[in-house]
């Protein structure tokens, strides 16, 4: 899910479906993918990005993608 701060629009996307009782996590592409073509495809680009403390959202990876598109990345502490 993400949120934006000052308005609180929302934005849901389904990252992958498997059956019960397997267990899967995202990786840091899925999440620059997601991040791409369900919010900044569709919204302005924002000033700052607040992840949670996910490993994906707070990775070298995702962090030098949002820096080279001028977004500020502030996890919390």
């Amino acid at each position: 899910m993400m949120i934006d701060l000052a308005t609180r629009y929302r934005i849901t996307e389904t990252l992958f479906v498997y059956p019960h009782g397997e267990n899967k996590a995202e990786t840091a592409d899925m999440m620059i993918k997601t991040i791409t073509t369900r919010w900044l495809m569709s919204m302005p680009r924002p000033k700052m990005l607040v992840p949670d403390n996910a490993n994906t959202l707070v990775s070298y990876k995702v962090t030098e993608f949002m820096a080279d598109l001028g977004i500020e990345v502030l996890p919390p502490p």
